[in-house]
């Protein structure tokens, strides 16, 4: 979703971009119906995007797929919608546990006990496996070997998920603080990187493990602008 909120603010134009330096950040737009409309279609499209293994690897049928990408969609709009109005400081925002713990009960009686399981795992590992594309990507012919992305997987998914999970585009709550709590965060999370490069330096070839170094420095950059982007306090 990082990449939407650039997107968004181009299609926002110059007056709500002047609202959103001015303060407010995706609040303003999320109020505009054509843009959360928007917002709501990239979402699912990322959804469907992440997951695309392991509905293959569940064998949804498509009308179990649509049902599943929209559980998914309609939590992550729930759980956006709770940050943003947090950081606006918005009386009485709206709480987002009890949507979470429905999503939970419809993935449940969804998927089952086995599949339900497997998507916890499988979500765990998102991190890590949107390391590994960004990497190939940049890579191209030189991309990871099947052993050596299992082995990537494994690090980035023993790291703390708070300190991970930012790579997919989810909005680090750490930004809803003041700027000593913004400062530590990103201070753990070049720590985490540099645990991961480490251990990843007997995998991976120089070239290799030179990129991971420039993916995982670009994600904290790109953190530090969604973090803006999505967080703007009044």
């Amino acid at each position: 979703l990082r990449g939407e909120v650039g997107v968004l603010r181009q299609r926002a134009g110059s007056n709500d971009a002047s609202a959103l330096q001015s303060g407010g950040g995706l609040a303003k737009l999320m109020n505009d119906p054509s843009m959360k409309e928007y917002m709501l279609k990239a979402m699912r499209d990322k959804m469907k995007s992440m997951y695309a293994e392991l509905i293959k690897e569940l064998n949804l049928t498509p009308e179990q797929t649509d049902q599943f990408l929209q559980v998914l969609t309609e939590a992550a709009s729930k759980n956006l919608a709770h940050l943003t109005a947090t950081a606006q400081r918005t009386p009485n925002p709206p709480d987002d546990r009890e949507s979470q713990e429905e999503a939970g009960r419809q993935l449940q009686a969804l998927l089952g006990d086995a599949g339900c399981a497997r998507f916890k795992d499988f979500s765990q590992e998102m991190p890590a496996r949107g390391t590994l594309t960004l990497l190939n990507d940049q890579l191209g012919a030189a991309r990871l070997s099947a052993e050596q992305s299992a082995s990537l997987i494994q690090i980035i998914k023993a790291e703390p998920s708070e300190l991970t999970e930012g790579i997919l585009g989810v909005p680090d709550r750490a930004f809803l603080g003041s700027q000593a709590d913004i400062d530590s965060f990103l201070q753990q999370v070049a720590q985490s990187n540099q645990r991961i490069l480490q251990q990843a330096a007997s995998r991976l070839d120089p070239e290799q493990l030179a990129a991971l170094d420039s993916v995982l420095t670009k994600g904290i950059e790109a953190r530090k602008l969604q973090g803006a982007a999505f967080f703007q306090k009044r």
